[in-house]
Parts: C-alpha cells; sequence; structure tokens
C-alpha cells in the first residue's frame, strides 16, 4: 500500500466537505490495492466515511467484498443508532416529566448536527450532564427506568477530581444489555476543566424532548477538552492513531457548521482563562494545520509567542500518521498538560499564600 496516499485519502475523508479539495487519485489502484485502502481507513476509525464517500454517494466502486464489509459496518451503526435514539428520547422525557434539567453531550445531538445521516457518526453510549445538586435525583431515576451500575453508594460525596459517576447500564432480568448512560455531574474533569462550568450550564440551549444542548460557542470548547483529554490526560498507546482524525474532524465540522453562530470572543475569553490553556489549544490547531479553517484574531493571538507549544505541533504533525509509543504519549502528556497543570496551581496557590 501506499502509504502516502493512504495518509492523503483518510485526511481527505476527515475533512469537512465543504473544505475538501481534490480528491487523491484511486483510479489508477487495482482491486486489491482499494481494499488495503479501506482496511486502513477503518484502522483508523473513518470507515463510515469511506462509506459514505464510495457507496453511498457512489464516488469510487470497490471489490464486492470490501463493499459488503463497509454495508455491515454501515448497517450496525444504523441499527445501534436508532435504538440509542430511541432510548435517549425515552430518558430526555423522563428527566423532563421529572423536573430534572439535563443537558445531552456528543452522540446524537452531534450526529445530527453534523452529519447527513446520524449513522455515520456512531456512538456508544449517553452522555448526560445535570447539576450536581440533581445528581441525587437523577440516580434514582435511572434506577426506575431499569438502569444498574451507577456508584456503589448513590449518597456518598461526589469525587472533586472526577466529572461524571460509574456507567449505568440498562438490564433486563437482572443483566446488562445493549446501551450505557455517563452521568456527568461536572462538564470536565478537575484534571483539564474548563472555566465557570455554572455559566455554561447557564447558557445551554433547548433541544429535543425537553433535554438541552451546549451553545455553539460552549460546545467548540468542550469538543476541543474532550479531545486534549484523551491527548494528555486518559493516555493510551494507540488511541490517537485509531482516533485522531475523528476527533480533528469533528472539531473542524463544529467550526464550518457553527460559522456564523460561534461567539470568537467569548470563546477567546474561555480557552484564556482555562488552566491548561496549551493543551485545550492543541486539537484546534492541530485541525487548522491539517485543513483550511479560518480562525480570527481572537484565537490565533492565544499561542503566538508559545515557542514550546510550536514545537510540540510540529512534532505531533510529523508522528500523527504512525502509532505513538507509551513514551511518546507520556513526553507530550508532561510538556502539554502536566507541566503547566502543576505550574498554574502552585503560582495560584502562592498567591493566596
Amino acid at each position: 500500500m501506499d502509504e502516502q496516499l493512504a495518509v492523503a485519502w483518510v485526511r481527505f475523508l476527515a475533512c469537512p466537505p465543504p473544505l475538501r479539495g481534490t480528491a487523491p487519485r484511486l483510479a489508477e489502484l487495482d482491486d486489491d490495492a482499494r481494499q488495503e485502502l479501506i482496511a486502513y481507513c477503518e484502522a483508523r476509525g473513518l470507515a463510515l466515511s469511506a462509506y459514505q464517500y464510495c457507496l453511498a454517494e457512489g464516488r469510487i466502486s470497490l471489490v464486492p467484498a470490501a463493499a459488503a464489509h463497509l454495508q455491515r459496518l454501515y448497517a450496525r451503526s444504523h441499527l445501534a443508532g436508532q435504538w440509542m435514539a430511541r432510548e435517549l428520547e425515552r430518558l430526555c422525557l423522563a428527566f423532563a416529566e421529572a423536573g430534572i434539567e439535563v443537558v445531552v453531550l456528543k452522540g446524537l445531538h452531534l450526529a445530527t448536527l453534523l452529519w447527513p445521516d446520524p449513522a455515520l457518526r456512531p456512538f456508544g453510549d449517553l452522555d448526560l450532564w445535570v447539576r450536581p445538586e440533581a445528581v441525587s435525583a437523577a440516580d434514582t431515576l435511572l434506577r426506575t427506568l431499569g438502569y444498574g451500575g451507577g456508584p456503589a453508594d448513590p449518597c456518598a460525596p461526589l469525587d472533586p477530581l472526577n466529572h461524571e459517576l460509574p456507567a449505568y447500564r440498562l438490564e433486563a432480568q437482572g443483566k446488562p444489555v445493549f446501551g450505557t448512560v455517563d452521568l456527568h455531574y461536572r462538564l470536565a474533569p478537575s484534571t483539564l476543566p474548563l472555566p465557570d462550568e455554572a455559566a455554561i450550564f447557564a447558557r445551554t440551549t433547548p433541544w429535543r424532548w425537553g433535554a438541552r444542548v451546549l451553545a455553539p460557542t460552549d460546545l467548540l470548547v468542550y469538543a476541543t477538552d474532550h479531545a486534549a483529554r484523551h491527548l494528555f490526560v486518559e493516555v493510551r498507546p494507540g488511541q490517537f492513531f485509531r482516533s485522531g482524525y475523528g476527533y480533528l474532524g469533528e472539531i473542524a465540522r463544529l467550526i464550518v457548521q457553527l460559522e456564523g453562530d460561534i461567539d470568537w470572543q467569548l470563546g477567546g475569553a474561555l480557552f484564556a482563562a482555562a488552566a491548561n490553556r496549551r493543551a485545550l489549544l492543541l486539537p484546534l490547531r492541530l485541525a487548522a494545520q491539517l485543513w483550511p479553517l479560518r480562525l480570527p484574531p481572537a484565537i490565533e493571538r492565544l499561542w503566538r509567542g508559545d515557542l514550546l507549544g510550536t514545537a510540540i505541533l510540529k512534532t505531533m504533525l510529523g508522528r500523527l500518521d504512525q502509532p505513538w509509543q507509551r513514551s511518546e504519549g507520556s513526553t507530550y502528556t508532561f510538556w502539554n498538560y502536566s507541566l503547566p497543570y502543576h505550574l498554574t496551581r502552585l503560582t495560584r496557590n502562592l498567591r493566596r499564600s
């Protein structure tokens, strides 16, 4: 397989369609090479993007085995997504009836906002955010709706370092079935916090079934935080190789889709106030390097003069298409996240004293 062509292909698929240039030339590839290319897309987490471009849009012909494999992946995602959507509707309506404000994070909201077909953006759990004081009522409600799991002691104090409870699993006859709920009591953990979460919750907007979703600017900042967390906090070798283009492509899609709705002054203020600004900005910088995104001066000025951050950016761009070793992930974590985090905490403690 031509590695350079494969990388160009996955970058093309991950790019928001309005920003795509000319597609890599695949006409000269034989059937075996095309099948290898589809396998590479799947390894990079872009099999459904390949399905959309090759089969749904009919842009490229594939050998029957490769086409059938993509169709099976799509059918599986479609059926799972339909089930998850029905279950999310049931939950949101129940929360609304109980008078518990709930914010839907990621999942179906992003799938319907950013993709022409929600099945092209699969999700395996339902992320719900409630105010900390509503956690006990939300826990009781989930258990009455057939969910097990969650915290061993629902009355125990919330972990100040975490942001969500252990996963809830829908049960039938005492056994877990498909579908989990992650109940968030904070938007992000204390290791990579977002500033003024109370204000972010207050800015949420009505969505479906009585639920709410993040406002456009907060949604973009949250997406960068989520990507940075998987990069620098929950370090797992191979994670970014498998999912990196998915994270970055979704950030780029948000910028394109919400272009007229994002308040960049507010976004700049949120990034500037973040304790780990370099880590939060890095996914945004990576996306802007990969694709022709237009970022306003209010954002670009946040990394001017950050020579270390720029050096790390260039290094990561060079390693983006190679599986990382654990030692590399730890190094990026230290310079992007751990060191700035501890320096920020030390500075704040000195100021208070």
